[in-house]
């Protein structure tokens, strides 16, 4: 099928906290940025984007919608934290999602997919000893590097047209000269536009960090307080209208 837009990415641009806590999904679906652009431009859109979404998750799936038989004109592309990866239990087969920040603020099949207890404690004790033995701010950079080069390959090779954002630039700085697969990118980590930062301003406490756009509804007021208001994706929309479409 074919769209003008299609929209990947996590729970910024699913549209996350704006369902409330009277869980109107459909609040949120028509009020998130995907659509605010597509009433504002009158462009048929596809939002595939998924909360707790990895670089990896969002490049495979958005890759996926393409390769089932679906068209857009143009693919906006938000990438993540790129301390998540696509976990693979050694005992299901099973794609989980997996983080460093929020694995353990979530119950058992709250957040991840798990089939069974026992699948829960393999991936606990892989998210520990991956995060604590192995993992690294450069392995995070070279990841996020390897899914850019293969949407910039793939959205290339089939004359795709695309916009990337992110959601926040890393706190330490590193020379991305450094990471191997930058020479391979046409495109540069530091040079994508955030929402927290370039787009929507941010209020930091210590490594916390606080939306600073919202005069809601109470009805609609965040659930954790972390994720735009109907304000912050309008500013969004704003934001990509003026300068991907």
């Amino acid at each position: 099928m074919h769209y003008n837009l299609l929209f990947s990415g996590c729970s910024f641009t699913q549209g996350c906290e704006l369902e409330g806590k009277a869980k109107d999904f459909k609040h949120r679906d028509t009020h998130r940025y995907s659509h605010v652009i597509s009433e504002r431009t009158n462009r048929a859109y596809e939002n595939i984007a998924l909360s707790g979404a990895s670089n990896n998750r969002i490049t495979r799936t958005t890759i996926e919608w393409f390769e089932s038989g679906n068209t857009c004109d143009l693919a906006i592309i938000q990438f993540t934290l790129v301390q998540r990866i696509e976990f693979i239990s050694k005992l299901t087969g099973e794609l989980s999602l997996f983080s460093q920040y929020n694995f353990m603020e979530h119950k058992k099949n709250d957040f991840y997919t798990v089939k069974k207890p026992i699948d829960f404690d393999d991936l606990k004790k892989s998210y520990t000893e991956y995060y604590t033995q192995i993992y690294n701010l450069n392995i995070g950079l070279n990841n996020f590097y390897k899914d850019l080069f293969l949407l910039e390959q793939y959205f290339e090779k089939k004359n795709i047209p695309y916009y990337f954002i992110k959601l926040s630039h890393i706190n330490h700085i590193l020379n991305h000269k450094d990471v191997p697969w930058t020479s391979l990118c046409k495109t540069n980590y530091l040079d994508i536009p955030t929402i927290n930062g370039d787009i929507l301003t941010m209020k930091y406490e210590g490594d916390d960090y606080t939306p600073d756009y919202s005069e809601d509804d109470p009805k609609y007021k965040f659930l954790n307080g972390i994720h735009p208001s109907e304000l912050g994706h309008q500013k969004i929309a704003d934001y990509i209208i003026k300068h991907a479409l």
